[in-house]
């Protein structure tokens, strides 16, 4: 359905944010 897309679209989104930002407290480590 159309809304299978969605939360497909939004769970990729909310992941590639969490990755984005773990990444970058990692980088941000000695």
């Amino acid at each position: 359905t159309r809304y299978d897309k969605y939360a497909i679209i939004y769970r990729a989104a909310v992941v590639l944010n969490a990755v984005i930002a773990w990444s970058k407290r990692l980088s941000d480590m000695p």
